[in-house]
């Protein structure tokens, strides 16, 4: 079953094709910068003690940022 982690490396050969147009702020992210961004943000919760079966809220509108959240804690399995 496809989740997260697939999703984001089965991107990695084309990292240069756009991953999110956020229209609303005139901006994309292509997939090389998606997964650097969901990363970062991993490896801070991770930092943080958050890992795998932790239960987390994230309290954002939705947003590029909700997503990379979500992201991110779902390839630190929390």
């Amino acid at each position: 079953m496809p989740n997260c982690t697939t999703f984001l490396d089965a991107n990695a050969h084309n990292p240069a094709k756009p991953a999110l147009i956020i229209p609303s702020r005139d901006e994309s992210c292509t997939y090389s910068e998606l997964l650097d961004r969901v990363s970062r943000v991993g490896r801070g919760l991770a930092d943080l003690g958050i890992g795998r079966g932790e239960r987390v809220c994230i309290y954002l509108e939705s947003s590029p940022e909700y997503l990379i959240a979500y992201l991110a804690l779902w390839r630190i399995g929390a």
